[in-house]
């Protein structure tokens, strides 16, 4: 009896220690890079601090919602689309490429969903 309850108490701890509760989040890197409409540079810059191109980190618990996060960055809002001609983004969880390094807003932009070169 007493071995049996040293059994399930560790597996208890063990399985509670490897919840999601505990699960210690990685580091996703979203390096976003954006082409703006013409004239319209300061604008589109806004979100990388005045540059082209940024790094935006994120924690997230999984490479698939580091993914997720990738791919709705990529959307150009319809007052954005006026602003930022298109935008690339490449992501890393714990510094391994995600989608072999591809451009996730190309590879995913079937029927151009993401609203890109839109500039009057």
């Amino acid at each position: 009896m007493r071995k049996l309850f040293i059994v399930l108490f560790f597996s208890f701890a063990f399985s509670f220690i490897n919840s999601s509760a505990f699960s210690i989040p990685g580091i996703c890197k979203l390096q976003v890079t954006r082409i703006a409409c013409p004239g319209k540079q300061t604008e589109s810059f806004r979100k990388c601090d005045g540059d082209e191109s940024c790094v935006e980190i994120i924690e997230l618990p999984s490479s698939q919602l580091c993914e997720q996060a990738a791919e709705e960055a990529c959307f150009n809002s319809a007052h954005n689309e006026q602003i930022t001609k298109s935008k690339s983004i490449t992501a890393t969880f714990n510094d391994d490429s995600l989608e072999n390094g591809n451009d996730i807003c190309d590879t995913r932009n079937t029927g151009n969903r993401f609203k890109f070169d839109k500039c009057d």
